[in-house]
């Protein structure tokens, strides 16, 4: 397996935390004691939620009860911002034009069908932690729309990668600011690691009922009261939240 780095970056600290080593005898006794110790892109992360706190109402939801300036504003940003860490089923789920201009980092908890999708993928990264290997793919073949055609400014990886193993890799590119987009599990393992630095989260005046919901997203947003209130129109808000 082949793996692709950057010659002018130093993967030391990388290189022996995937091998297993003690972090204290990378970072010092203050190891684990948050991002200092460690260099991440900034974290953004970006949602919609009901009043009553639910992303969406299961796997059909076109989350049409976002409000279409939510959803332009969320299309500039996202571009803005260009990479995207996302789920495999929030990603499967995104029209083609919503891949347009941006940089997919899709988890996945199986990999293997990743590999069996694409044709020849190719290794960006590998690593092995305590005895497992963890990777991130690139297809070959670029993703197409309905019409077979290229998506246009679109790249997509396929990865397994821990993530602050992922965020230490992105930062070793050049990667200066990610976003963190979906779904709920992906935003609750970033932000009970800890790792988000900003959220951008529009509440819309609509009661959902039941569905999908980030426990720890409407946790932070309640305790926060709202945060600060950057737009706000008849039916919907939106808010930032900083955290660190």
């Amino acid at each position: 397996m082949g793996v692709v780095l950057n010659q002018n970056v130093d993967y030391s600290a990388l290189k022996a935390l995937a091998s297993g080593v003690d972090p204290k005898q990378v970072f010092g006794n203050n190891a684990g004691q948050g991002r200092a110790q460690q260099k991440y892109p900034k974290v953004i992360l970006i949602a919609a939620i009901s009043k009553d706190g639910f992303l969406s109402t299961g796997l059909n939801d076109k989350l049409k009860w976002v409000p279409r300036e939510d959803q332009l504003w969320y299309r500039e940003k996202t571009i803005q911002i260009k990479h995207l860490i996302i789920g495999r089923k929030t990603f499967e789920l995104l029209p083609s034009r919503a891949k347009e201009y941006r940089t997919f980092w899709v988890y996945t908890k199986n990999l293997d069908n990743a590999l069996n999708n694409a044709q020849n993928p190719q290794d960006i990264f590998s690593t092995n932690i305590n005895g497992k290997t963890y990777r991130i793919i690139k297809p070959n073949q670029p993703l197409t729309n309905k019409k077979g055609e290229p998506i246009i400014g679109n790249k997509t990886f396929y990865l397994n990668l821990p993530h602050k193993e992922l965020l230490a890799y992105m930062y070793s590119q050049g990667i200066s600011q990610v976003a963190v987009v979906g779904g709920a599990t992906i935003y609750d393992m970033f932000l009970n690691a800890q790792l988000v630095n900003e959220i951008y989260l529009t509440v819309v005046d609509v009661e959902l009922g039941q569905g999908i919901k980030s426990e720890r997203l409407w946790s932070i947003f309640s305790s926060k009261k709202a945060g600060k209130i950057l737009q706000q129109r008849g039916t919907w808000k939106r808010c930032k939240i900083t955290i660190k």
